[in-house]
């Protein structure tokens, strides 16, 4: 599989996966917690979710540790409370506005960009694995237009996003490649048809997140219009229209459940 080098740029990433994650980059320094039932208490522009995430976890508790402000019996009830999922109730009144104002100093934010960046890293190098699935396809050097969307940075976009959220593009990656792959409980191939944003949009329509629910839909609608509207700011839409890719936003990512 090709090693390639991503055209979107790291600063460009971090942009589109604040916005949709925490908005306003104050509220990167807080913990939170979405309240869904996959969820655990998250952090950071990137939201790392400490819950599904061990080595982010044992970094915020040593940090928590090590500024003096706990008790040994406040860090117990912490250490649990992290790997809670689907309660943003597990800390009890006040500890979690403790955590906040340590969060708030020089020290817990330089701790959580520490943590962003190593997202960051990781999340760029899983858009260069969706880059190398796509060149490992026959399509890419027979395909003008299988080579242009796969190459543009809404692509490299879509898949770093797809990425923060879903995790490594494994299965993804394999379909882009050209192989049969189950996605919630479908079977899938590109096989010869388009490969473009909306070829892109029907495949993460099949996701279970989307189908089972409305929320589940209106964020992945959410979050895919933030990704058009930001590169269309930029003038990095490529070949996509910014009007054609929100419609087919509205029309594609809809609940079935």
């Amino acid at each position: 599989m090709a090693n390639v080098t991503p055209t979107l740029s790291p600063t460009l990433l971090t942009e589109i996966i604040a916005t949709n994650e925490v908005g306003n980059l104050s509220n990167a320094y807080v913990l939170s917690n979405a309240g869904v039932a996959n969820s655990g208490y998250s952090v950071g522009a990137f939201q790392l979710d400490l819950a599904h995430q061990p080595g982010a976890r044992q970094t915020v508790e040593n940090f928590l540790d090590d500024c003096g402000a706990f008790s040994a019996e406040d860090l117990g009830i912490i250490e649990q409370a992290l790997l809670i999922s689907g309660n943003a109730n597990a800390f009890p009144q006040g500890l979690q506005a403790a955590i906040n104002t340590e969060f708030a100093t020089v020290e817990g934010k330089a701790m959580i960009d520490g943590l962003d960046a190593g997202q960051l890293n990781a999340l760029m190098a899983y858009i260069a694995q969706a880059l190398g699935n796509a060149q490992a396809n026959a399509r890419y050097a027979a395909d003008p237009a299988f080579q242009s969307f796969s190459d543009s940075v809404l692509f490299q976009a879509l898949m770093g996003d797809n990425a923060n959220q879903f995790g490594p593009p494994n299965t993804f990656g394999r379909y882009i490649q050209g192989q049969t792959v189950t996605v919630g409980g479908d079977s899938l191939q590109l096989g010869d048809g388009p490969w473009n944003f909306q070829a892109f949009a029907a495949y993460e329509a099949h996701y279970s997140y989307v189908t089972a629910s409305e929320q589940g839909a209106s964020d992945l609608r959410r979050r895919r219009t933030n990704v058009v509207d930001l590169l269309g700011t930029h003038g990095l839409l490529g070949d996509e229209s910014q009007a054609a890719c929100l419609t087919i936003i509205q029309d594609t990512y809809q609940a079935v459940g």
